[in-house]
């Protein structure tokens, strides 16, 4: 079972009601919304049902009910990383000026997790003791904001804390999944997806 208190976006593609294998709608199934599979991503059956995104210019995109603000929030998402040549991008909402948990793969170590908020908003992965995914292995990434406090989680194990100076105010209604910038586009598997108004632990 999963948390639902404060759940606002909720992605299964191994679930019919989610995705129903083959289409560009892939339902919220917190509302029942659909956002779209741009460029092509294709459903497979790798993780018991999940998303492929091809490293080209595939991603998923959705509009939120309400933006997250100033809140906290959780993102969650089960993810099997195959191939990283730069950067990457987990979730972003609208594109990295305003907010992305990403993948680096230059200057950071070999496909390092971290968030990004505007080039004076930043934590890299050394914040987190070099959070690095292996490539082609499914992986559990959790990170959390409670008020200015990021907390970073790799299968359920918490890898440590970041303070910023202030909150970030993510005003955009607009959630990008597998990219937020640009060209930075990297081939991965995406499972179950979620998105909370709050902080979980």
């Amino acid at each position: 079972d999963i948390v639902e208190d404060g759940l606002v976006l909720c992605l299964d593609a191994a679930s019919k009601r989610s995705y129903t294998g083959a289409g560009t709608a892939w339902t919220n199934l917190t509302n029942s919304k659909s956002g779209t599979l741009v460029n092509g991503p294709t459903f497979s059956t790798e993780g018991g049902g999940s998303i492929h995104l091809d490293g080209s210019n595939d991603k998923a995109t959705y509009t939120l009910d309400s933006n997250i603000g100033t809140s906290d929030f959780t993102i969650l998402v089960w993810m099997k990383l195959v191939d990283n040549d730069t950067y990457g991008h987990i979730m972003a909402f609208t594109d990295q000026n305003m907010f992305a948990f990403k993948i680096g793969n230059s200057g950071y170590g070999p496909n390092d997790v971290y968030f990004y908020g505007g080039s004076s908003y930043r934590s890299l992965a050394d914040n987190f003791g070099h959070w690095a995914l292996t490539l082609n292995t499914w992986t559990m990434l959790g990170l959390s904001r409670t008020s200015t406090v990021f907390t970073g989680y790799n299968n359920g194990e918490k890898l440590g804390t970041h303070s910023e100076s202030s909150v970030k105010d993510i005003t955009s209604d607009s959630v990008q999944i597998g990219w937020g910038w640009g060209v930075e586009y990297t081939e991965q598997y995406r499972g179950p997806t979620y998105l909370y108004n709050k902080a979980l632990s």
